[in-house]
């Protein structure tokens, strides 16, 4: 692996996952867990240390403090510097919902210019994913817990007299709250722009709400 310095921190010992504030010994750079292999593939020997939190479905990289700050915005990718923490896996653990997919060597940290690019490339990869109608971006749901941009919806009120409204939450306050997203009925996506419409899920089964992402709900032909 290739670095472009080191940082005098290892991860916690013990059993437990630690909560640990980024911006001392690195930042991190949070990705959706759909982006994660092709931009560890990308990065090949050049990737640093590489959490999995299979809960909120995020892979984390390690950058310099501030390596990342001045990024290009990617929707879905989070850096969390400093006033922030995440939880971080005990050494050696590769198992569990909060794991090393790519345990620390000599330093943990990833380059940051080779992570971006692999990132941008991921992403870019990635559009018809985060696009609806006419390849308009489907985003921009605000947190109810702070009021950022980029929520994802992670339960649904319903209602007797109509489609009801969702519940939104950014993945700072997601962590805080540890509540999984909301995911498309008919391909199990989790996805920040969930459309409601009726449908039978087996041949004799009763009408019941379906909620979809936009490539399932513009692919039955519902809107």
């Amino acid at each position: 692996m290739s670095h472009s310095s080191s940082v005098p921190w290892s991860p916690p010992s013990g059993g437990e996952p630690v909560l640990l504030p980024a911006g001392r010994w690195w930042d991190a750079v949070r990705v959706p867990a759909g982006l994660g292999p092709a931009v560890l593939a990308a990065l090949g020997e050049r990737t640093g240390a590489v959490m999995e939190d299979a809960t909120h479905r995020v892979w984390t990289w390690l950058v310099e403090p501030g390596a990342a700050t001045a990024w290009p915005h990617l929707e879905g990718v989070y850096v969390f510097t400093s006033g922030l923490s995440i939880p971080v896996p005990p050494a050696g653990v590769t198992t569990g919902p909060l794991r090393w997919l790519v345990l620390p060597a000599t330093t943990a940290l990833t380059e940051p210019e080779p992570l971006l690019r692999a990132l941008t490339a991921a992403w870019d990869a990635d559009a018809h994913c985060r696009t609806g109608r006419g390849g308009e971006p489907v985003s921009g749901l605000r947190c109810d817990g702070c009021g950022t941009g980029e929520a994802v919806t992670v339960s649904f009120i319903e209602s007797p007299s109509g489609p009801g409204w969702r519940r939104q939450m950014c993945p700072v306050c997601l962590a805080v709250e540890n509540l999984p997203p909301v995911c498309c009925t008919t391909c199990g996506t989790p996805s920040d722009d969930l459309h409601l419409r009726s449908a039978r899920l087996a041949s004799a089964a009763p009408v019941t709400s379906v909620w979809e992402c936009p490539p399932c709900w513009y692919g039955t032909g519902a809107a």
